[in-house]
């Protein structure tokens, strides 16, 4: 769904008819007022097609984990037991 059909605006709208979608659907969708389960779905997707259309929103930076690094073996030469070289 495109910020636009979450509005219920053309692509070439104005920032006052998206200012004034924004506002409609928020009164419809706000989990005060509506009492719908997703209710509180629908007002976070009015609050990013609004950020989006207005150039406020910011896309969230990717998570950047550490390579795991391979466990290191560490080899003893035992030089008083026989028969066992490594332990």
């Amino acid at each position: 769904m495109t910020p636009h059909e979450v509005l219920n605006i053309q692509p070439g709208a104005s920032p006052e008819d998206i200012k004034q979608a924004y506002r409609k659907m928020a009164a419809q969708w706000h989990p005060d007022i509506c009492k719908h389960p997703m209710a509180e779905r629908m007002m976070k997707l009015v609050n990013q097609a609004y950020d989006i259309l207005t150039g406020k929103y910011v896309p969230p930076k990717p998570v950047v984990r550490p390579r795991p690094q391979p466990a290191m073996v560490y080899y003893t030469y035992n030089t008083t037991t026989a028969g066992s070289n490594y332990y």
